[in-house]
């Protein structure tokens, strides 16, 4: 069911855009410029300018001379276009609106500008700064840090139990150990678990210190964009003025404008799934990490190298520092150059695919493996 009504959305844009090209060629009458500005004994000479040329000089009684251009204006198809987009834009418009009810609960519109500059509770992933917040969805970020708290608690009293049968099993083995090359094995293994025991009392400050630096690029960003350099958003113009654009715009940029405000809205409702599924992911990612610590020497025996801890850190990192890199590839590509997306709106389209590469980009760099922005797929389920 979803499905057909994606198709028929495609289906009437596809027709508008026919629709809008065939109503700008032949549905226009012509300005007349020869009505109010002409001198009456060289009407003739002036009639025949403009029909060779499209454009030419009038010549009042008065003697005054006025270039003009002939120019085109839309009646009916123009009109027909408009309302169609409109009728069509409700769809997003549907969806901007119930994000912004359930982000802001009623207290703006919800944009993915203000997403990375963090500021809804309902994406904070700092768990271990809370009790300043206020605002929607505050106590609801409390309890989970709460939540966090007791069960990170609960599991790093495990694992220190953990740590000490594992440091009994080494100890075992390393003294009924004969051979040279087991006790050297043996030996590596302890100096991993004091490595691992460090990580188990220090690993949230770690955390602690990487969510703050992100913080602070964010903050340094939300600055650079407060300076007065930077033009106005053009995803608040498009979502404040969608159906403003759609009206006042002529020809094919009506449906430019309408697919823009789809692709937004779309981009939009991706943003949300990924950042309510990173509080998700860093709240147990934080959670598990003292189990992380435990296999640390388990799993360092025979590379030497703990491939569970360094999978967990790269995740993490990588679930803490994507809203500053999508905020400064936002910067880039959205932010600054939203006064040419204006004046080109096809651009605009492109300047929001750049976050998902973006994203992807900076993954393939540091080898994190991971769903992104760019995995994130709108199908419908199956009927």
């Amino acid at each position: 069911m979803k499905s057909r009504i994606l198709h028929i959305i495609a289906i009437i844009l596809i027709m508008l855009t026919l629709f809008s090209t065939y109503s700008s060629a032949f549905n226009v009458q012509y300005e007349d410029p020869l009505t109010t500005d002409v001198a009456g004994n060289d009407i003739g000479n002036q009639v025949q300018q403009w029909g060779e040329e499209g454009k030419g000089d009038t010549t009042s009684n008065s003697g005054t001379t006025n270039s003009h251009e002939l120019s085109m204006i839309d009646v009916v198809g123009d009109t027909i276009v408009s309302i169609l987009g409109s009728i069509v834009a409700i769809i997003p418009l549907i969806i901007n609106t119930i994000l912004s009810a359930v982000v802001t609960q009623g207290q703006g519109n919800f944009t993915i500008q203000d997403l990375l500059l963090g500021k809804y509770n309902l994406f904070h992933i700092n768990l271990f700064d809370v009790d300043s917040m206020t605002g929607p969805y505050a106590d609801t970020i409390k309890t989970i840090s709460n939540s966090v708290a007791l069960w990170y608690v609960s599991i790093r009293n495990l694992a220190i139990i953990g740590a000490a049968i594992v440091l009994i099993y080494v100890g075992i083995r390393m003294a009924i150990s004969t051979v040279a090359e087991d006790k050297a094995k043996y030996k590596m293994m302890l100096k991993s678990w004091f490595a691992g025991l460090i990580l188990l009392f220090f690993l949230h400050y770690i955390v602690i210190i990487l969510m703050n630096v992100s913080e602070w690029l964010i903050e340094f960003a939300s600055l650079s964009m407060q300076s007065g350099t930077i033009a106005d958003g053009l995803e608040t113009d498009i979502i404040s003025n969608s159906f403003k654009n759609i009206w006042e715009s002529s020809g094919l940029d009506k449906v430019f404008y309408i697919i823009i405000y789809f692709m937004i809205v779309y981009y939009q409702l991706k943003f949300f799934i990924m950042y309510i599924m990173r509080v998700f992911k860093i709240s147990f990612l934080i959670m598990i990490s003292p189990l992380i610590c435990v296999t640390y020497p388990i799993d360092s025996i025979g590379d030497n190298k703990a491939q569970a801890f360094n999978s967990w850190i790269k995740q993490i990192v990588m679930e803490i520092f994507i809203q500053p890199i999508h905020l400064f590839i936002y910067i880039v590509f959205v932010y600054s150059a939203g006064e040419i997306a204006k004046l080109a709106p096809l651009v605009a389209l492109m300047f929001f695919a750049a976050l998902s590469n973006g994203e992807r980009i900076v993954r393939r760099a540091f080898k994190v493996s991971g769903k992104g922005l760019k995995d994130i797929k709108m199908k419908p389920p199956k009927m």
